[in-house]
């Protein structure tokens, strides 16, 4: 019965720490993990969490720069959701940005539109960017 109980009490434990982690599904935590992972010039894994037009623009991306990324500091992460679209404004080392998600399937992606300019989002992260080799600093 002892055995039963710390296993009652391991178990329970385990799902209270699941459940107070990050929402993976949330468009906050897609937002800043693509704009983490475009920093560090992590495209595919960046691919991953972005629609079709949003993989087109990263492998153009991917092709066109040969710098590499510092880190970037990401704050006031707000998203604002209307059925299946979210807009989620912050700020990307103290300038003001905002990224588009849609909701695909049950999963938020990022949505880079060919029209639409994130060009604050890559410019800020691509000032971040310095002159040299493919070793992250």
């Amino acid at each position: 019965m002892k055995n039963l109980s710390k296993l009652a009490i391991v178990l329970i434990t385990i799902v209270a720490v699941n459940a107070c982690g990050p929402n993976k599904n949330s468009p906050e935590y897609v937002a800043k993990t693509f704009i983490k992972h475009l920093n560090k010039r992590e495209f595919d894994e960046a691919k991953k969490l972005g629609t079709e037009n949003t993989a087109m623009f990263l492998e153009q991306l991917k092709q066109d720069t040969t710098k590499i990324a510092k880190d970037v500091k990401i704050e006031d992460m707000k998203c604002v959701v209307t059925g299946e679209t979210a807009v989620c404004n912050c700020k990307v080392d103290n300038e003001d940005d905002s990224i588009s998600l849609v909701k695909v399937d049950d999963k938020w992606l990022v949505d880079m539109k060919k029209e639409q300019s994130m060009s604050n989002l890559v410019d800020s992260l691509m000032g971040n960017m310095v002159e040299g080799s493919d070793t992250l600093k």
